[in-house]
């Protein structure tokens, strides 16, 4: 009989009994949640932290192929078996990658649920710590809810005992609410946090006022540019960051919250959680089975295949190539076109790979291996004028010398000059899909656990970085242009790009309130936030998706039609509940 679904009391994969160190969320999983489970301390807490931990997924490679591929950010790689979602064509109901959010949230979402709906009975919680927790699920809630909104359009409010109510009752009878019901949901649930979460984190990891007003000001920006637009929208979400950012000309903000100094920081590697964070998917594991079972992939993703040059071996520095994103060229020559003035894509990206080995490995596919050893110099390269005859049988270079260096569009090299340089050098033009500059916002170059000190190929154990401050003040820039402020817009994003200037080039960076409108602000939003798992959302809420794609990413462009706006209901789903509606043109 077919009436247990995904969406039933029992959640063995979710349940999770909270233990709470001194400064950070960790969870401990557990075999079941029933309703009387929520009225325990230990329950509440377990839910709560249990919808904090199925947001991992978004870090896995379905969520991340679905927000970061197919846009005007990134194209496939060469190690790619099947590029659907980048190239727009065969996308259909059985993909498993587009049903990454669909069978993720609806648990952690009922899981919320009950924590809000039954919670209020719980024992043992300060009256303190108890709103901050119910408060918590309401945001985990309305962030689940708003990855399947923008995903899918539409999403379930009543997954078996009334909207927004803890299921009691397993059923295969859905409906799939609509676009605005869903976002009119979640952006009560956000208007509610916003007022009942703390004014500063209770533990590192966890959400407070600031990430609410920071999601609540999306929201309303999704629904100002959809068919559900409600009078005011584009005003409300600039009042939402205006609550958290008060004046858009200071990087300090309200909560706690600041831009850290340099855009650098941001992403470093021992600067977990700092300031500028509103929410993070948090990456610490125990041991290294743990962090093999459940570490990110995103230090793998962005990898060009670098031991394809000599002196290149992969080593623990320059990480696991996985070859999957590659920047188009409209990011990295159109979008970074100041690369002089703004410092962003300097760090952002690798573009200089240091030789470190001599010589060539035996087997490409050994993981440790060089593909090809340091050459030296020949006799008719000393004839042709390149290096003096004294050098003729010497190395090229050395191991702790260049080996790659990735120029930049503003920089070229005729071949001649390459040649002399003895190690590889890349014009822009000779990027392909297995050579191109690297993100490095993902970075997992430190090993702390035994045995893992030399292995290149281990699982990222950082936290994510999911909603930053940085993106709040192009929210508010975004919220004010369509407001009809621009010279606030401006504003916002000076703050910004005063930060961005490589120092003594402060006012050249900035912009004019001329300058600003939608393709402006997009444009920013990936100088700053590229790579970040929300570019496809952005272009999407936009209504930029196919114009964009189409113009700036070459293969995609091809196939992308209106109604890739929104990807398929799970065939599963369908197959689940006779008569659940599928999008239009899947």
């Amino acid at each position: 009989m077919k009436n247990i679904t995904k969406y039933t009391v029992i959640f063995a994969c979710l349940a999770c009994l909270a233990s709470c160190s001194d400064d950070i969320l960790e969870e401990n999983p557990r075999s079941i949640l029933t309703p009387s489970f929520f009225e325990t301390k230990q329950g509440i807490e377990g839910g709560v932290i249990s919808a904090y931990t199925a947001l991992k997924t978004m870090t896995r490679q379905g969520g991340m192929f679905c927000t970061i591929w197919g846009t005007d950010e990134y194209t496939y790689g060469q190690q790619v078996g099947n590029n659907r979602l980048n190239s727009y064509t065969a996308i259909d109901p059985n993909n498993g990658n587009t049903a990454t959010f669909w069978n993720a949230a609806y648990p952690a979402i009922n899981t919320c649920n009950g924590v809000i709906e039954l919670g209020g009975n719980a024992t043992g919680l300060t009256p303190e710590e108890l709103a901050a927790l119910v408060a918590e699920a309401k945001f985990l809630r309305a962030q689940w809810y708003f990855l399947l909104v923008q995903t899918y359009g539409g999403a379930t409010l009543d997954l078996g005992s009334g909207p927004l109510a803890f299921n009691r009752n397993p059923t295969d009878q859905f409906s799939l609410n609509s676009q605005g019901e869903v976002l009119a949901a979640i952006i009560q649930d956000l208007e509610e946090a916003s007022k009942e979460l703390p004014d500063t984190p209770r533990e590192e990891g966890r959400v407070w006022k600031a990430s609410a007003l920071h999601l609540l000001a999306k929201a309303y920006l999704t629904r100002a540019w959809s068919d559900a637009a409600q009078g005011g929208d584009y005003e409300a979400a600039l009042s939402a960051v205006q609550q958290l950012i008060p004046d858009a000309t200071s990087p300090t903000a309200n909560f706690g919250t600041r831009l850290m100094d340099d855009f650098a920081e941001v992403h470093a590697e021992n600067n977990h959680n700092n300031a500028e964070v509103l929410f993070a998917i948090q990456g610490e594991m125990s041991d290294r089975n743990e962090l093999n079972n459940r570490g990110g992939w995103q230090n793998f993703f962005f990898r060009p295949f670098y031991v394809q040059w000599a002196g290149m071996a992969r080593d623990v520095e320059n990480g696991r190539p996985w070859i999957r994103f590659r920047p188009t060229e409209h990011l990295l020559n159109e979008v970074y076109n100041n690369k002089e003035v703004d410092s962003r894509y300097d760090k952002s990206y690798q573009t200089v790979w240091i030789a470190n080995s001599e010589t060539a490995g035996d087997n490409r596919l050994t993981g440790q291996q060089s593909v090809r050893g340091i050459p030296t110099w020949t006799q008719e390269e000393a004839d042709a004028g390149f290096v003096d005859q004294s050098q003729v049988g010497e190395l090229k270079f050395n191991v702790g010398d260049t080996a790659v260096w990735m120029l930049p569009d503003h920089i070229k090299f005729t071949d001649e000059e390459k040649a002399k340089k003895g190690f590889a050098v890349l014009n822009t033009e000779d990027y392909n899909d297995s050579a191109y500059p690297s993100l490095k916002k993902y970075d997992a170059k430190q090993r702390p656990f035994p045995g893992t000190g030399t292995d290149p190929n281990v699982n990222s154990y950082r936290p994510v970085i999911i909603y930053r401050l940085a993106g709040t003040y192009l929210l508010g820039a975004e919220a004010a242009l369509m407001s009809g402020n621009q010279s606030l817009a401006a504003d916002y994003i000076n703050t910004l790009r005063v930060r961005a200037a490589w120092p003594g080039k402060e006012d050249e960076n900035k912009i004019t309130a001329a300058d600003v409108d939608i393709d402006f602000i997009l444009d920013e939003r990936s100088r700053e936030l590229n790579g970040e798992m929300m570019r496809w959302f952005d272009l999407a809420r936009t209504g930029k998706l196919v114009e964009r794609v189409q113009k700036y990413n070459e293969q995609g462009g091809q196939n992308i039609q209106p109604h890739h706006e929104r990807r398929p209901i799970p065939q599963s789903q369908i197959d689940l509940s006779p008569g659940f509606p599928q999008n239009p043109g899947y």
